[in-house]
């Protein structure tokens, strides 16, 4: 796969599409995505440096309460786990979140992932439950999503509800999307 340079520059120069930060953020992870697959310095291309300023524009024009803290209740459809989708095809089970008080249950299309959730004044922490299963059930790239998922229910998190009920679940260099019922 090579770096499209020209697209990315296109893109960079003029970001009008570019009007959320879910897809701004999305542009700037395909960016640097490129570029790590073409061998080049990710701290001095300027498709990224343009990108991340409008970035900030974006983010600077939101309302300051655009988003929420995680909530007790949460019904969803996982959409993506590190910005990739997690139904790569139609015929993949669809993934669902759900948070009921201190617990989240994240179904991967082939396992259960509970976690309870610890609310502290540092943050929150998910710690997973005996009742997760093992991802036995999966193979292949199904099974990645279980354990990354898995990754993101140990250890300290962050979670966020937009205006709209979009849902970001941030752990440890593992972050999940969600789009509420």
């Amino acid at each position: 796969m090579s770096y499209d340079l020209a697209f990315r520059y296109s893109q960079a120069l003029d970001p009008s599409a570019l009007v959320m930060i879910g897809t701004t953020l999305h542009a700037i992870h395909a960016a640097i995505t490129d570029c790590r697959n073409a061998g080049l310095d990710l701290e001095s291309d300027p498709a990224i440096i343009l990108l991340a300023r409008h970035l900030g524009t974006v983010c600077a024009g939101q309302p300051s309460q655009a988003a929420r803290p995680l909530p007790t209740r949460y019904a969803g459809t996982a959409i993506s786990l590190n910005g990739e989708p997690i139904q790569n095809r139609v015929s993949d089970p669809t993934s669902r979140i759900t948070i009921a008080g201190k617990e989240v249950r994240i179904d991967t299309g082939c396992g259960v992932v509970s976690a309870v959730i610890r609310r502290e004044r540092e943050g929150l922490s998910l710690i997973s439950n005996a009742s997760s299963s093992d991802g036995s059930a999966c193979t292949g790239a199904r099974l990645t999503v279980h354990n990354q998922v898995m990754r993101l229910v140990n250890g300290p998190a962050a979670g966020i509800v937009d205006v709209n009920g979009d849902l970001l679940l941030a752990g440890e260099g593992v972050w999940l999307t969600a789009r509420s019922n």
